[in-house]
């Protein structure tokens, strides 16, 4: 079987990975940002 991979400094990764892997950073960052706006929503107020 064949799959497409992407070198990261060097290392050879799965595009199914990768996507899952910038899918969850990108969800992460999200909530973050959501908790920072609603904490400082609440301070203001």
């Amino acid at each position: 079987m064949y799959f497409t991979t992407i070198n990261a400094f060097g290392v050879p990764i799965l595009y199914p990975i990768l996507a899952v892997i910038l899918l969850l950073l990108s969800t992460i960052l999200f909530i973050i940002s959501l908790f920072r706006v609603m904490k400082h929503k609440e301070v203001l107020s």
